[in-house]
């Protein structure tokens, strides 16, 4: 484990039961705006996370689910009597920190940063795709900046 921690620490680790940036400005956080939980709405035709069986659905005039919900407990819904509905949908925002070069003096950049999401999402790619699966998008804001959106629905204390 050891030596995969020196080839792909980046963003976050932890130490002293605490996570902590790494390469990273700071970790985003609901309690000071770096991520935001939106209540939105969702229809037959999106794709959600179910939360009780924690399995990514695309919603159809059938589908029963249960969603995620702001604050309390999580709603059961049929989509066979409501058309639409309301969950909740993170959203987060990592800055890189200034002046990371690679090796040849190049510059790290948000760039670099989509590459790597693009072949870990890759079906080739010998990687874990759960949290793949739940993003709804991952996009560059600038050079140093990126942001992060989840299927609605989809919760987890370890977002950042």
């Amino acid at each position: 484990m050891a030596v995969l921690e020196a080839l792909y620490d980046f963003g976050m680790d932890t130490r002293q039961y605490a996570y902590q940036p790494v390469g990273i400005v700071k970790l985003p956080s609901l309690a000071d705006g770096g991520a935001q939980a939106d209540l939105v709405t969702v229809k037959i035709g999106d794709r959600v996370v179910d939360a009780a069986l924690d399995r990514v659905v695309t919603l159809t005039p059938t589908s029963t689910v249960t969603l995620a919900q702001a604050q309390g407990t999580p709603l059961v819904v049929d989509f066979s009597v409501l058309t639409e509905t309301q969950t909740v949908q993170l959203q987060a925002a990592w800055t890189l920190l200034p002046g990371l070069t690679w090796e040849d003096g190049a510059p790290v950049t948000t760039t670099d940063l989509l590459f790597a999401w693009q072949m870990a999402s890759a079906a080739e790619t010998p990687f874990s795709k759960y949290f793949i699966e739940r993003t709804a998008s991952y996009t560059a804001q600038d050079a140093r900046t990126w942001s992060w959106t989840g299927l609605p629905g989809y919760v987890s204390s370890t977002f950042a």
